[in-house]
């Protein structure tokens, strides 16, 4: 009887042990599946908050507006030959920097419709704007609702001056993109130009001048922006160099 016990329990331990331990391949390759899945969900929704700052992956399917938002049609007098400007540094310290790196993309564009030049003023937080210029300041303008705003004066439907303010309230501990996108976009709008693209939930289009929620994506001036100041300025001209390196432009 001892023995007979000993057996029945020593079945019921391997049948409890085998109830446990054993799952069907199918059950296996079933919780593989499920796990790639969500592997794969995961790094969906990871690229679609890069790319467009929606969590959305569906997000990624759409396609940018291809029409380019310019009903300002603001813009400089020129005569043609792309637009000279000068834009007047009343930055601080912290954001000099900025402005110096996205004079030298806007004037770098492709088509060339820019020739730039920066010249060095006091640091001035009112902004007060200079006739024939685009003034650059920064300052905590408090809680506007906007970090940075570009102002025109227009007379005759040209662009007489501009004053760019980045807004400290907003900015001053923001990340370095957050700064550069703000400075790269009033500089858009100082020379002319609106955006293209109001959707801040869709794919980034690539230029600043594209309204995001993920500034990483449209930090430079895009081919588009270029080519809309080609239209409004005109190309600069090449310049002409000897083998030598002398320059004839002027000549």
């Amino acid at each position: 009887q001892n023995v007979r016990k000993r057996r029945s329990n020593s079945s019921r331990n391997r049948r409890q042990q085998s109830s446990w331990v054993f799952c069907p391949p199918c059950c296996i390759w079933l919780i593989r599946i499920i796990c790639v899945f969500c592997f794969l969900g995961a790094c969906l929704v990871s690229v679609s908050v890069f790319l467009t700052g929606s969590p959305n992956p569906l997000k990624l399917l759409e396609k940018p507006n291809d029409q380019v938002i310019n009903d300002l049609q603001t813009k400089w007098e020129a005569d043609g030959d792309g637009l000279e400007l000068i834009i007047e540094n009343a930055l601080d310290d912290d954001w000099a920097p900025y402005l110096e790196e996205y004079v030298a993309k806007w004037d770098g564009g492709i088509p060339d419709a820019l020739n730039l030049t920066m010249s060095q003023g006091d640091v001035d937080k009112e902004c007060d704007p200079i006739l024939g210029q685009m003034k650059v300041c920064n300052g905590n303008y408090g809680e506007t609702g906007w970090e940075g705003i570009n102002l025109v004066l227009l007379k005759d439907n040209y662009i007489r001056w501009s004053t760019c303010k980045m807004n400290d309230y907003y900015l001053e501990k923001g990340n370095p993109a957050q700064k550069k996108y703000a400075m790269c976009h009033e500089i858009g709008h100082g020379l002319g130009l609106a955006h293209t693209d109001e959707d801040y939930n869709n794919i980034n289009r690539g230029d600043c001048m594209d309204y995001t929620h993920n500034p990483n994506g449209n930090l430079s001036p895009g081919r588009t922006n270029h080519e809309t100041l080609a239209r409004f300025y005109g190309t600069v001209p090449p310049r002409r160099t000897l083998d030598f390196g002398i320059d004839l432009s002027e000549h």
